[in-house]
């Protein structure tokens, strides 16, 4: 499974319930298949991560088993199935 491309990572956080967190340092988007375990999801929550904690929680779509991560420079997403 891929987890590093370029400046692109998603990674799972095993010490959580099933998120994995995705970051770029440019803060461009990028697209990226969903893990396996969340085959099937039609939406993602999101939530963004800074040096101050966490901020704005959104939904993701999943369109044909990938996601569209838009992080924005300097911030990590934690990304989760939607429940």
């Amino acid at each position: 499974r891929l987890l590093v491309d370029g400046d692109n990572i998603l990674i799972p956080a095993p010490w959580t319930d099933g998120e994995w967190f995705a970051y770029n340092e440019s803060g461009e988007a990028y697209t990226w298949p969903i893990p396996e375990e969340w085959g099937g999801a039609k939406e993602l929550k999101t939530v963004r991560l800074t040096y101050r904690g966490s901020t704005v929680t959104s939904v993701m779509k999943v369109i044909n088993g990938k996601i569209i991560i838009e992080p924005t420079n300097g911030e990590a997403l934690a990304i989760s199935l939607k429940k």
